[in-house]
């Protein structure tokens, strides 16, 4: 098995961070470049190879990460594809002009050979495969699947993940080269493709317009405290079981996506309005308990607002 290698930029003067960062990401992705907010970029890498599958995990702060915005891909980059598991955290890739925001367990894959766009959140724990088509029984099918959102509600994404993660707690933080791993790579490699089956996929057709229907209206009522199924569903003329089935289907529940999405709201606003207070701001965003909002918050994005504000003043 090959040599799993370790990095962290807590390992050089805080200005050098970002730098080492990207150096990096530049030899691990070819064609790879991160923008962060602040050069005292904290950040964990790990790589190794399975077989012929490319095994890495990123432990990092909030930053956007493009490949191939200044540079083309090769021939070596041909036929390969990047599955992102979100295992903490929150992000967004974007390519082909489609985007995939995961939350903690959703999957989604892009094609390594054409541009895109990453955006992590802060407190972020990415799981990385960089898996030849050719691993796949079906590669047409797995092809089509690029920055679809595969939700964490699949068995066997989740599986997939616990299988990645499993990796880790069996070998540690380096492993010396022993036998072949052909066979730890065949089980990795069907374990992705089951992964990657249309039934895991969150945006299930017939369900398309209710769906954004909903959404929409959650968005504009989002900071209403009451917000709830019930009330969904009395306003949309909607059964609560329809509205239910739509979002498990989307990987959630609506009380869990609209807690997601006020405490996205308030993850933003405690960065771009410093001026206002962490109650002020859990209020706005239809909290109505300021201890239950740091909690959910802490859960959300491993800091609380008061730990996320001491940050942003440090770096400032």
């Amino acid at each position: 098995m090959a040599l799993m290698e370790h990095f962290s930029t807590a390992e050089v003067q805080a200005n050098d961070r970002i730098g080492l960062w990207n150096q990096i990401v530049g030899q691990t992705f070819r064609g790879g470049a991160v923008d962060a907010q602040q050069d005292d970029f904290l950040a964990e890498f790990w790589r190794w190879n399975v077989g012929p599958i490319r095994l890495m995990r990123a432990k990092s702060q909030r930053s956007t990460v493009t490949r191939w915005k200044q540079s083309r891909a090769d021939d070596a980059d041909a036929g390969r594809l990047i599955l992102h598991i979100q295992n903490r955290g929150a992000s967004q890739t974007t390519q082909h002009a489609r985007s995939a925001t995961l939350s903690a367990g959703d999957l989604t894959l892009c094609d390594a050979a054409s541009p895109y766009t990453l955006d992590i959140s802060d407190g972020n724990d990415l799981l990385v495969l960089d898996v030849p088509v050719s691993c796949f029984d079906h590669p047409d099918k797995v092809t089509g699947l690029i920055t679809q959102r595969l939700s964490s509600g699949s068995p066997h994404v989740a599986l997939l993940r616990r299988f990645v993660l499993s990796l880790w707690d069996e070998f540690g933080g380096w492993v010396s080269e022993n036998e072949d791993d052909t066979a730890l790579g065949r089980a990795l490699s069907e374990l992705a493709g089951l992964a990657l089956s249309p039934d895991a996929i969150i945006d299930v057709a017939g369900t398309n317009e209710d769906r954004e229907r909903i959404r929409n209206w959650i968005q504009e009522r989002l900071t209403d405290p009451d917000l709830s199924t019930s009330m969904i569903a009395n306003r949309l003329n909607l059964p609560v079981r329809t509205i239910q089935d739509i979002f498990a289907r989307m990987g959630t529940t609506p009380t869990q996506y609209i807690l997601r999405h006020r405490l996205e709201r308030a993850h933003s606003m405690l960065i771009d309005h410093a001026d206002r207070s962490v109650t002020d701001i859990a209020f706005e965003v239809g909290f109505n308990d300021s201890n239950y909002f740091s909690r959910a918050f802490k859960r959300r994005f491993d800091v609380t607002p008061s730990m996320l504000r001491a940050r942003l003043r440090k770096s400032s």
